[in-house]
């Protein structure tokens, strides 16, 4: 490679000057240096000498207007032209200026830069008038010296740079949410949810389509309050219910198709987001982690290690979203719902609640596939992959839950009697041992207000008595919470 670029002078070496050093540091990065004024200025020079840019625009034709100044306090005055340049490859300039009092040094230099991987190749090659030009300015300047330690500075400024560059400075927010676990999980994994409180403050949400399962993606759009569009995809890698979720995060156009930030254009492709929910007393601390992958490059680097204060407020202006939208639904689910009372009569267990939604919604909620894997799931960590309902009389039900442990609990039934939306009557049986029950499903409504009345019936007061040790009250109550929150989120979004 440098017998190539000596040939470009083949038959003039007595005119020439030429030097070359390897830098620890990726091409890009070293063509910034070289081009960007602010950096250029940290390291021109021999050492002790300082670089004062006065104009810059690597160009051709562009001028380039510099002051140095030496350690002895003597000012050099330079003034250079751009004749080619072809980025990242080599940068060609003709210079005139030297040292003040002294007669001016002419010449024409070419920097080539070659990568090597992680690090570069920089060669300088300068071509004066004459010879007799060449050695007087190695007498008077002692050019390759002063040529050598400037790339040393180089090398030292670019590897500092590189380093600072590549480094993985992660970003990480967190808050602490008066809300439970399993709601806080459920705002980020339900399109519905997220429609009422993703995205920066001042946006509202315009699209909201998820797939929520590894490799499954969410894609959003997003308007500002004057009118401004975008869209944005997370892509799902680990889902791991109620505690983690793991995805990519892109700006992208309507298809889903990744594209560059519409205000950034050197802001990452992706980041790798990592959200955890862990429990805070009887909130939830959330954390998010925002991280690069390995494929960012340098310009996508500096772009995200130079933006963390505008990434705390634009997370923190969104948890506002999520803490105000989680208090609006807490605060529904308190009024909403009054305390579970149990009776026992003979061989039966009577659960009885009071839901602040009429029993039309309740009964169409109690019956329907659609709605109930969304609040029948008792404590906290069960989801119902599984549900199926035949809302006929002999008609069949089967559900199956499944804990955050990948342990799964299945229970089904036939429907006996149904009078909607009074009364449903059903057989339930959880198989094995566990006795089956004869289920009354009783809906009482008062200006609104619905009295939920289940009555459990045992094949014997021991039975039943065995049923009520297993928490099936606390269960029961948690899913009557959830359904009133579901009821209203439903009533809202019917509304929009």
């Amino acid at each position: 490679m440098v017998a190539k670029k000596e040939a470009l002078f083949e038959g003039i070496s007595d005119r020439q000057i030429f030097m070359e050093r390897v830098v620890d540091a990726p091409r890009d990065l070293v063509w910034d240096a070289w081009i960007n004024p602010e950096n250029i200025a940290k390291w021109w020079g021999p050492n002790g000498f300082t670089t004062t840019i006065e104009k810059m625009n690597v160009k051709p034709g562009g001028e380039w207007v510099h002051i140095m100044r030496g350690p002895d306090g003597v000012r050099y005055a330079n003034r250079a032209t751009f004749m080619d340049v072809v980025k990242p490859e080599r940068i060609t300039f003709s210079h005139s200026g030297g040292k003040e009092g002294a007669p001016s040094s002419q010449f024409e230099s070419i920097w080539y830069f070659e990568s090597l991987g992680n690090r570069t190749l920089v060669s300088i090659h300068m071509l004066f008038p004459s010879a007799a030009d060449r050695n007087r300015a190695l007498e008077s300047y002692d050019i390759i010296e002063g040529g050598n330690q400037t790339l040393a500075r180089l090398g030292e400024f670019v590897a500092r740079l590189s380093a600072e560059s590549m480094s993985a400075r992660d970003f990480a927010i967190a808050r602490v949410l008066d809300a439970p676990r399993d709601l806080v999980f459920k705002a980020f994994t339900d399109p519905e949810r997220m429609s009422r409180w993703w995205g920066p403050r001042g946006y509202t949400v315009t699209a909201s389509k998820m797939d929520l399962r590894p490799d499954g993606s969410y894609l959003y759009g997003l308007r500002s309050h004057d009118g401004v569009n975008m869209w944005g995809k997370l892509a799902y890698r680990e889902i791991d219910e109620p505690a983690r979720l793991v995805f990519t995060t892109a700006f992208t156009d309507k298809a889903g198709n990744i594209t560059r930030h519409p205000m950034n254009p050197n802001w990452p492709l992706q980041l790798l987001t990592t959200i955890t929910f862990d429990q805070y007393g009887r909130g939830t601390m959330l954390s998010v982690c925002w991280s690069l992958l390995a494929t960012a490059t340098i310009e996508e680097r500096r772009a995200f290690n130079s933006a963390h204060a505008d990434m705390c407020n634009g997370w923190s202006g969104t948890l506002d979203q999520l803490a105000a939208y989680l208090e609006e639904i807490e605060g529904i689910e308190k009024r909403a719902v009054t305390e579970v009372k149990i009776e026992t009569s003979e061989n039966s267990a009577i659960f009885t609640s009071m839901v602040n939604q009429p029993r039309t919604q309740i009964f169409d909620a109690w019956t329907n596939p659609k709605h109930i894997p969304h609040w029948m799931l008792g404590p906290a960590g069960w989801t119902m992959p599984v549900c199926e309902s035949d809302l006929r009389p002999n008609g069949p039900w089967h559900f199956i839950w499944r804990n955050s442990d990948g342990s799964e609990m299945e229970m089904s039934g036939v429907y006996q009697e149904i009078t909607a939306p009074v009364r449903l009557v059903s057989t339930e049986s959880w198989g094995g041992e566990w006795p089956d029950t004869l289920n009354t499903l009783t809906l009482t409504e008062n200006h609104g207000v619905t009295t939920i009345s289940v009555n459990v019936r045992y094949p014997s007061p021991a039975a039943r008595d065995a049923a009520m040790q297993t928490g099936m009250a606390e269960g029961m109550a948690k899913s009557y919470d959830r359904l009133a929150a579901y009821l209203h989120e439903e009533a809202m979004l019917q509304s929009i």
